[in-house]
């Protein structure tokens, strides 16, 4: 049995909660291999390293020194309350000096300063574990556009001998890798969740836990619904479909690594390691009738061209797809009538290429009509046992009617594991709640 084992930025905030967290790694021999996010927020008005990090980039020169100077102090507390012998004045002048190689790059300077408290973080927790850091540059590979390289990224493990060092115990920084050019490139941020899947990949784990700061996934967003319970056991599927409309305990692309190589995810709080969080593997039978969660994301604007005999028209939709392939948007839904046609998108693109993109659609397009919807709430119902099972739309949208709100589009997946309703952003905390209740009572 081996465990590759994340740790969240709130799991590693301070002195305290590292030895909690070394506590953790040691009670289970099997937790041999774990990849560490950067200190996040120690109380609630604190600031993030990686925030500070990133804004350093953007500050003036006096601006600067201060910023690294309360980042230093910070990671020099850290070690002093551990009672390590790090250096940590040395890491920081190593850090500032191929700072200074990159300032004629500010993109890369940007990448390779936002992912250094994973770096100095890392090796604060190889230390206090007495395992071995082993740096993700020296295997997580991007292309030369930053995209991620797995088949790159699998030679360089095997010629680091990842597998074997991970038996004896590694600690390995998330969020970050290295390019071709040997320059730093980061993930978006929570990006220590794919590094984490990717490591378990790499040295065949059988299991990848998640740490963070709650039990595991909940049915809802408990800021809405008070009394949102864990969810015990979900699919990886699942798991997907809430976390791309906004449930924020797991990065939306860590999933597929360990999906594809059928390694299950345990998503666990570090303040209770004792209980059990929510285990998400690959296949499950759902009960009928029932659901696994909510989640609710806000932002999209919904354009709806109406033109009579529009599912009849070849083309109509590669056309209106070109359009916002060449602008560089993507589309999240695409929801349909006999005479009309739907598109969501992010509101914030949106807004930035208005005219063009109403002009193009109007030229290739050709509709009778557009209509703007904009400060559209996106509700996605997840579960499998909505598989088959006649009348849960009908359920869903009585629910919601029932409530007072209007629902302004509805799209139900082929797989039929997921129902997405868009409501206005003002009725959205409503609508979640009313669906809450019907599927969830009591």
């Amino acid at each position: 049995m081996s465990i590759v084992a994340k740790f969240g930025g709130t799991s590693l905030a301070d002195a305290a909660r590292i030895q909690h967290v070394v506590r953790v790694i040691r009670s289970d021999p099997t937790r041999t291999c774990v990849v560490v996010s950067a200190p996040g927020k120690r109380y609630a008005d604190d600031t993030k390293i990686t925030d500070l990090l990133e804004g350093w980039v953007n500050a003036s020169e006096n601006q600067r020194e201060s910023i690294f100077e309360e980042i230093r102090i910070r990671f020099i507390e850290i070690v002093k309350v551990l009672g390590l012998s790090l250096d940590i004045d040395e890491l920081f002048d190593n850090i500032l000096k191929k700072a200074k190689r990159l300032k004629w790059n500010k993109k890369l300077l940007f990448h390779f300063m936002r992912s250094r408290g994973e770096w100095l973080n890392a090796q604060i927790v190889a230390a206090a574990c007495d395992f071995e850091f082993v740096d993700a540059a020296d295997f997580i590979s991007f292309t030369w556009r930053g995209q991620f390289d797995m088949h790159r990224t699998i030679r360089r493990a095997d010629k680091l001998h990842l597998s074997e060092k991970a038996k004896n115990g590694i600690v390995v920084p998330g969020f970050y890798g290295r390019t071709p050019w040997r320059t730093v490139c980061s993930f978006s941020r929570g990006g220590s969740d794919i590094t984490g899947t990717i490591v378990a990949v790499l040295v065949n784990a059988d299991e990848y836990e998640n740490w963070t700061d709650v039990e595991g996934v909940l049915q809802a967003d408990p800021r809405i619904v008070s009394d949102a319970k864990k969810i015990d056991e979900m699919t990886y599927a699942e798991l997907r479909e809430l976390t791309f409309m906004g449930a924020s305990v797991f990065h939306q692309d860590a999933a597929a690594f360990v999906w594809k190589a059928g390694i299950p995810t345990h998503i666990r709080c570090t303040m209770t390691p004792g209980k059990a969080g929510t285990l998400v593997v690959s296949s499950l039978d759902g009960t009928p009738g029932t659901i696994t969660g909510i989640a609710g994301k806000n932002g999209f604007t919904v354009l709806t061209l109406e033109k009579y005999g529009v599912d009849e028209e070849i083309g109509f939709l590669y056309r209106l797809a070109g359009v916002f392939k060449e602008l560089g948007i993507s589309i999240d839904h695409a929801p349909g009538t006999v005479d009309t046609m739907s598109v969501v998108i992010d509101s914030e693109q949106f807004r930035q290429k208005r005219k063009e993109i109403l002009k193009r659609i109007q030229r290739r397009c050709e509709p009778d009509k557009i209509r703007v919807l904009e400060d559209v709430t996106l509700i996605c119902t997840v579960g499998l046992g909505m598989k088959n099972i006649p009348g849960m739309a009908g359920r869903l949208m009585s629910a919601v009617g029932r409530a007072g709100v209007s629902i302004e589009l509805i799209n139900q997946g082929a797989s039929e594991i997921n129902i997405v309703i868009g409501v206005q952003k003002e009725d959205g905390d409503r609508a979640i709640r009313a669906i809450n209740d019907e599927f969830f009572p009591g």
